[in-house]
């Protein structure tokens, strides 16, 4: 497994949460190139599209859309 592991705190109102996400790059396993974890925990899978703008390809629904999107734009801002 090709994979990298990210870092990431986002400041909400709620207060920060912090989740690790791990790049599979070049990855046919995987059915979304980034894999998002809360507290250890599968929260939502991330996906870029054909202008590289990540999109939610999976999400068990436990972390509303607009934190996820914020969580997009803190990896694109990575040049991943």
């Amino acid at each position: 497994m090709n994979a990298e592991k990210l870092t990431i705190t986002l400041k909400l109102e709620e207060g920060p949460m912090t989740f690790e996400v791990i790049d599979f790059a070049h990855d046919d396993e995987h059915s979304c190139k980034f894999e998002v974890f809360l507290e250890d925990k599968f929260v939502a899978g991330l996906e870029p599209d054909r202008q590289g703008y990540l999109n939610i390809c999976r999400n068990p629904g436990t972390i509303k859309e607009e934190i996820l999107y914020q969580l997009a734009e803190k990896i694109e801002a990575l040049n991943l």
